[in-house]
């Protein structure tokens, strides 16, 4: 079964009722991407396997990141690829901060994405959706599982 009702119902009996959104296909995955370019903090962190990012959006991925340095986003990101830790050597002029992980040890084929107060989810594989939860707590706590995962990649860059 699905775990999102399970977690409508765990919100709604806490007081707390998160927004949930749903995105269908490539053309959904880049409306929520819209969203990330609205960010109130100017600042959006996550964790990426490029290689699926760069399969579904394969030129989309460089216009996003000039917009988003345009609109003075920073960036933090951990991410997989099959060409190992490329991404640091532009990190200043991308405004972003990257640690690569090893698609060996960590296989990953979705991106997450946290903005605000909003986590957003991609599936880039099969079927190619996205949901965005808007939930304070929930951001809080994905940032918290992010920070962990950035202390503990570290070694890897």
């Amino acid at each position: 079964g699905s775990i999102l009702p399970d977690l409508s119902r765990l919100f709604a009996s806490s007081g707390e009722r998160p927004k949930i959104r749903f995105f269908d296909g490539i053309e959904g995955l880049k409306t929520m991407d819209e969203e990330f370019l609205k960010v109130k903090s100017k600042f959006i962190e996550g964790v990426s396997s490029l290689d699926d990012v760069e399969k579904i959006f394969p030129s989309d991925s460089d216009d996003y990141t000039e917009r988003r340095i345009k609109k003075g986003i920073r960036s933090r990101g951990i991410y997989t690829s099959s060409r190992g830790p490329f991404l640091k050597a532009a990190d200043s002029r991308m405004l972003r901060e990257s640690r690569f992980m090893p698609t060996d040890k960590f296989p990953f084929s979705c991106d997450i994405t946290i903005y605000d107060d909003s986590v957003a989810i991609a599936s880039l594989r099969d079927k190619i959706f996205g949901v965005v939860i808007e939930s304070k707590e929930i951001a809080n706590s994905i940032r918290s599982l992010i920070s962990v995962a950035w202390e503990a990649v570290e070694k890897y860059n």
